[in-house]
């Protein structure tokens, strides 16, 4: 009995447990490293803009800069707002549409990036506007800050469409696996049966007694009933007629 559970044990771990484990973190190593690479994307804008405006303020006028930028509204655009600081924080102009208030950022953000000349943070200003922002340090003609944002919602919902697409492979896999088990299981019920049958025919043969004992067996057993189908036949018992002779030796 412990033995059969044994064995049971061990192939459920072997067949079904590992490799449930094994799919189920290839999957979700897939899954982060697209969500990786997906945000990656989207903040390599940031940075790329961010340097291009640090480097016109660093020799031009703010003020110059901001008219030739095109009016964006965080909600509804999925172009970047460009917000200029001065060196006290305070908003000198942006890019958003006028109907829409320039969001205030937390002035750690910006002392982070006054001691590293760069910060980049998730910044949600409104609980349903996010956005991805890159605040660069401007020191030369222009000493302040120039921050470079950018709404989240595009990005987020890449990564939901992302998220979906893994989630049927995984659970197809998990399916697929099911079946390859189910048919190797049947298989091997299968030659075990063959084999079980094997045994028992070649025990009966040898033993005439168990051929009697069989043929009065009332059982469901696949392999009982294919014996008694074959149907058997008791070995022969020859009695050989010895004739004895006696007589006197001459």
């Amino acid at each position: 009995m412990f033995n059969t559970l044994y064995t049971k044990r061990t192939h459920i771990i072997k067949h079904w447990i590992l490799p449930t484990i094994l799919l189920t973190l290839v999957f979700v190593t897939i899954l982060a490293t697209a969500q990786s690479v997906i945000r990656t994307e989207s903040n390599e804008e940031l940075y790329t803009k961010g340097v291009d405006y640090r480097t016109v303020l660093q020799s031009g006028q703010p003020s110059n800069q901001l008219k030739s930028l095109e009016a964006v509204d965080p909600y509804e655009s999925l172009s970047a707002i460009v917000v200029l600081y001065d060196v006290n924080q305070n908003v000198l102009g942006s890019n958003i549409v006028k109907s829409r208030e320039v969001p205030k950022i937390p002035s750690g953000v910006l002392d982070y990036a006054r001691s590293n000349n760069v910060n980049r943070v998730t910044w949600q200003p409104y609980s349903d506007l996010r956005l991805s922002a890159v605040a660069y340090k401007v020191s030369g003609n222009f000493n302040g800050f120039v921050v470079v944002a950018k709404n989240q919602e595009y990005t987020n919902a890449r990564i939901n469409i992302i998220s979906k697409y893994v989630g049927v492979a995984w659970i197809a896999s998990l399916v697929i696996l099911l079946f390859i088990n189910t048919l190797k299981d049947e298989k091997n019920e299968e030659k075990k049966e063959v084999e079980v049958k094997a045994e028992a025919k070649k025990t009966v043969i040898s033993s005439p007694k168990k051929i009697e004992v069989l043929e009065k067996i009332n059982t469901k057993s696949k392999i009982v009933k294919s014996l008694k189908s074959e149907k058997i036949s008791k070995p022969q018992t020859v009695k050989k007629s010895v004739a004895i002779k006696t007589g006197r030796a001459n």
